[in-house]
């Protein structure tokens, strides 16, 4: 009798930019997982042509050409990773397909919340599920305590608890998941132009010494928009001279962890996980 052979699961994934969908490629490669991939075009790093071999190229507002080019290759469940610009969405020059411009006409509110589920809904419909992004990469979300080596002294401490709390109250209103404080002071709110920028922004504003906390919203959905540190997050902090990160024990990604220690390290960034 012929042995059946079995074909690899095959999951789906939208990617955005940064190294997350990376990551999830990654991890999928190792659970001998097949991943087919539809690259946001002017967000998404170049070459996933040449890690996947199932690969296309999509522009924000095309829902339809993603839909189908899953469909066709049998795929019922993505994952969402990687950071998506919305500011492009105030770009006069994004062209959204039917489904798209129905899909945002149809929005009572535009937060991240009311446009994600709205997408999600879509592919629902369509037959796909949307997994959870952190579906391949639960051992990469940090365990609670002090990552880095020199102990905090009760000023950072005082300003992690307190941006904690903000961040919190930020994040319930679908503003933002990052705030920037110094001695008690919020200097930057994260809203739509993303984490890095409003990192630099609250450094702008102090000579140094100030406090970045991140968190996951109090109803995080966990398919999208999960809180993320990486690398390119620390080298941010070291332009607006932070001195201490906190991030959410269990809720948030930590990509290239050696890496973000190292350069942490080195240029006295204290990291914790609350």
């Amino acid at each position: 009798m012929e042995k059946k052979v079995h074909e690899p699961k095959l999951l789906g994934l939208i990617a955005g930019a940064g190294d997350m969908p990376k990551e999830v490629i990654r991890f999928a490669n190792l659970a001998g997982i097949e991943i087919a991939t539809a690259a946001l075009l002017n967000m998404a790093d170049p070459g996933y042509e040449h890690i996947c071999e199932k690969y296309i190229s999509v522009h924000l507002g095309e829902l339809e050409k993603t839909v189908a080019f899953f469909q066709k290759l049998g795929v019922s469940e993505i994952l969402f990773a990687g950071k998506v610009d919305k500011t492009r969405l105030f770009d006069p020059t994004l062209t959204l397909d039917a489904s798209s411009q129905k899909l945002f006409s149809a929005l009572g509110q535009r937060n991240d919340d009311a446009i994600l589920g709205a997408v999600a809904r879509f592919f629902g419909e369509a037959g796909i599920k949307v997994l959870d992004s952190t579906h391949l990469l639960k051992m990469i979300l940090p365990e609670r305590g002090l990552m880095t080596r020199v102990p905090l002294n009760e000023d950072v401490l005082s300003d992690i608890h307190f941006g904690f709390r903000m961040a919190k109250a930020i994040g319930d209103l679908d503003i933002g998941q990052t705030v920037v404080v110094k001695n008690g002071i919020v200097l930057a709110v994260e809203a739509i132009e993303g984490t890095d920028q409003a990192i630099l922004r609250g450094g702008a504003l102090c000579n140094g010494g100030a406090v970045v906390v991140k968190v996951s919203k109090p109803k995080q959905d966990l398919r999208f928009d999960m809180p993320t540190i990486g690398p390119v997050t620390i080298e941010h902090c070291i332009r607006a001279g932070i001195k201490a990160i906190a991030i959410e024990a269990g809720s948030t990604i930590l990509l290239n962890s050696g890496e973000v220690l190292r350069l942490a390290e080195e240029n006295g960034i204290d990291i914790i996980s609350l």
